[in-house]
């Protein structure tokens, strides 16, 4: 009995196959390389993985390398016994049928021909199970491939933003640390220059005779007011508005605190007090603002004449 036999009839055994239908399944499992992927592929075959099984594959992968096999299974020993007397008895009951009757009956001729159909067909769907679940396999094989491809591609582009990142990160730092290092050496050559400038220039006495001007206190913001008129320009002449509430104050309330909220409202400055504040540099603003208020005025007076609407949807324009 060869070792080929012996696979044979283990397979049959596990299958519950004869062995001739067995002959095409091994050539199929011993095209597998791996053990691993043997002992998986029968797992999903038969549905368990029990010892006969590991046995199996194990003989497979021996059978493979040259190496003698385990043939001491009870159960595959009796499959090959039973194999033998079946052929035995097939073979004398021919022989005894060929000299009872030569002639087979159609009938008989028929059933051994559909039997046959039957193995070979059973044998076909087997094979197509068998290729079907190896493809399917590989497929899954190649969409691990993929996705392991896929992960290395990206942990290289994140390793190449961050170097990336790193390196415009040094670049600024590098430029922070110039811009400062030329900040501070310009700051020091303005101090040198005025230290200098300060040098020539002779001190004044400290004694002098200037006489300051006193400061009045700036009054708070917030007050009551002093005279209460209620007239809101109507019976006086009007003289300015709240900035904070818009109440219309007359020339008999004055400045000062407005009655309604009571936030200070002040002078505005005009004629000398404005060129006192031109030496200071708030004097542009403050032009710019009284430009701003008449040409406001301005358009309010002629907007009637310079507003002209046209309707698209008219059906002429005058």
């Amino acid at each position: 009995m060869t070792d080929r036999r012996f696979l044979e009839a283990q397979l049959a055994s596990l299958l519950s196959f004869e062995i001739e239908d067995a002959e095409d399944v091994i050539e199929h499992l011993l095209a597998f390389d791996s053990e691993s992927d043997l002992l998986e592929h029968m797992c999903a075959l038969l549905g368990e993985e029990n010892d006969e099984v590991k046995l199996f594959v194990s003989n497979i992968m021996k059978f493979q390398k040259g190496i003698p096999i385990d043939i001491d299974i009870p159960d595959v020993k009796d499959t090959l016994d039973n194999a033998a007397l079946n052929s035995e008895s097939e073979s004398t009951n021919k022989a005894t049928q060929f000299n009872a009757n030569p002639t087979i009956s159609k009938k008989q001729q028929e059933s051994k021909q559909t039997e046959k159909e039957k193995k070979e067909r059973r044998k076909q769907e087997e094979n197509d199970r068998l290729r079907q679940l190896k493809e399917e396999k590989e497929q899954l094989d190649k969409l691990e491939r993929m996705r392991i491809e896929q992960m290395k591609a990206l942990e290289e582009l994140r390793a190449a933003q961050a170097k990336e990142d790193a390196k415009i990160q040094e670049e600024l730092q590098k430029a922070m640390e110039e811009s400062s290092l030329s900040s501070s050496k310009s700051k020091s050559k303005k101090n040198q220059k005025a230290a200098a400038a300060a040098a020539s220039v002779p001190h004044k006495k400290k004694n002098s005779k200037q006489k300051k001007e006193p400061t009045k206190p700036k009054p708070p913001p917030m007050g009551k007011a002093k005279v209460i008129c209620g007239c809101f320009g109507t019976i006086n002449k009007p003289l300015t508005n709240c900035l904070h509430c818009g109440r219309i104050l007359c020339e008999k309330e004055g400045y000062g605190y407005c009655p309604h909220c009571g936030h200070l409202i002040e002078k505005t400055p005009t004629g000398a007090a404005a060129g006192s504040k031109s030496k200071s540099g708030s004097s542009e603003a403050f032009e710019k603002a009284m430009l701003h208020k008449e040409r406001l005025l301005q358009f309010d007076k002629d907007s009637a004449s310079r507003t002209v609407v046209y309707d698209d949807q008219a059906d002429y324009f005058q």
